[in-house]
């Protein structure tokens, strides 16, 4: 019994937890609600496969691996527009293009009209991001894991994994091109992958310059 109770309690503060470290900064989160926001879905045959972040009125920054596809002849970027939803998924006759694409840093830039959305700050500058590499910080990953509903979770940097950064808190299937937000709801990194017991982002190193 005791036991049980134990299992029960920890449980209890792991939802209060992730509770408080999505609801805290829910303010910066949803920047441009209600209305369309500035957190995307990549939206192929009406199903999210990726996420993103309109960063201005024509840029998309995602995932690297999100704008790739499978050719006879190999990898490729993808050649047709790619739509572009909100967070309530409704078509809104919305395409970006591959623009830019960095394998070493998995970040891509997808550019199309994308004025009907709220724009989100963006970190690129290295010293500043160097800076955000703080163990101590509550940082939130967003995106729209296995096509649902938008989802930010808390996550703390842990080190450094390559040129990427290693961090605690778990990013689901379709959570890839997703922002990091820091305390300011600036994005300064982009969802990459789950490895092992932690998750890796991409820091958006001078990634504007490819604006």
């Amino acid at each position: 019994m005791k036991l049980k109770k134990i299992l029960l309690i920890a449980v209890v503060l792991l939802i209060t937890l992730d509770i408080y470290y999505v609801t805290r900064p829910l303010p910066l989160i949803a920047k441009g609600l209600p209305g369309v926001g500035s957190i995307v879905r990549l939206v192929d045959s009406n199903r999210t496969f990726c996420s993103g972040t309109v960063v201005n009125d024509n840029t998309i920054v995602t995932a690297g691996h999100c704008v790739i596809e499978e050719t006879p002849l190999g990898l490729a970027l993808k050649s047709t527009p790619i739509e572009i939803r909100a967070f309530d998924n409704v078509p809104r006759k919305t395409f970006g293009k591959v623009r830019a694409l960095s394998v070493q840093m998995d970040s891509a830039i997808l550019k199309g009209n994308f004025q009907v959305y709220e724009p989100r700050d963006i970190i690129s500058d290295v010293k500043t991001l160097n800076e955000k590499r703080d163990t101590k910080a509550i940082y939130v990953a967003c995106g729209y894991p296995l096509d649902g509903k938008l989802y930010c979770t808390g996550v703390h940097y842990k080190n450094l994994n390559d040129f990427m950064w290693s961090v605690d808190g778990l990013l689901l299937p379709g959570m890839s091109g997703g922002p990091v937000l820091d305390e300011n709801g600036a994005v300064i990194a982009i969802n990459h992958a789950v490895e092992r017991e932690h998750s890796i982002v991409s820091p958006t190193y001078n990634i504007d310059k490819e604006f």
